[in-house]
């Protein structure tokens, strides 16, 4: 079985659990794959289209990638190493000023006296991903694709849309796909401006991958 194991860092709180707020934090592989899926939708425009086209039984990539209930199990299955994020903190508002923006944005995680549990930045995130059979190189493509957009531009959790849960890739680890010295990692850098031409050169890249995307990122 072909496998290799990625590592990602957290910047941000980042706040993901079970159902009960005064849960530990804790970071499920089932988390990363949704992430995933959602920026495979919003990369690959093929991603509903048949794996053979005129084929009605065929699977369609999303489903050939990611699997489904009618297709059974995706191309590749995702393991986080045990001892990844054992240190839980208990969110306090009052670490925080009272005009301090990440106190209005974290507003709900102290809501009717709970206080929600939380994985610090610096975390390492150790991500195996292990293959079901010898991947073709569009699931290549695809997977490292979106590795790099969740560790460059995505989050995970509660409010990662107000941007907590970020995470930043750090390395390919023990991939040996050629792919991986195609999209550089853009995190540790000297500079914003090194950063933005190494993150603008990795969606150059991913333009060449998906053709059919209208991927654009204004630089403000």
């Amino acid at each position: 079985m072909e496998k290799f194991t990625v590592t990602l860092k957290t910047v941000t709180p980042l706040f993901l659990g079970g159902a009960k707020p005064d849960e530990e934090a804790e970071l499920r592989a089932s988390s990363i794959k949704g992430a995933m899926r959602f920026w495979y939708r919003a990369i690959d425009a093929d991603y509903n289209e048949r794996v053979e086209s005129g084929k009605p039984d065929s699977p369609t990539w999303e489903e050939k990638i990611f699997g489904s209930a009618g297709t059974g199990q995706g191309c590749f299955s995702i393991r986080l190493k045990d001892d990844s994020m054992k240190d839980n903190k208990e969110w306090n508002h009052d670490d925080y000023p009272n005009k301090n923006g990440v106190r209005y944005l974290s507003f709900s995680m102290c809501m009717g006296g709970n206080r929600r549990k939380y994985i610090p930045p610096n975390a390492d995130i150790h991500i195996t991903l292990a293959f079901h059979h010898k991947p073709k190189d569009k699931e290549k493509v695809s997977i490292l694709a979106l590795l790099w957009l969740l560790g460059h531009i995505g989050g995970l959790g509660s409010r990662s849309r107000r941007g907590f849960g970020t995470v930043a890739l750090q390395s390919w680890g023990n991939c040996q796909w050629d792919e991986c010295n195609m999209l550089r990692i853009a995190h540790g850098v000297q500079s914003g401006d090194n950063w933005w031409k190494t993150f603008n050169d990795g969606l150059n890249v991913l333009k060449e991958w998906f053709p059919k995307s209208n991927v654009t990122i204004q630089q403000n």
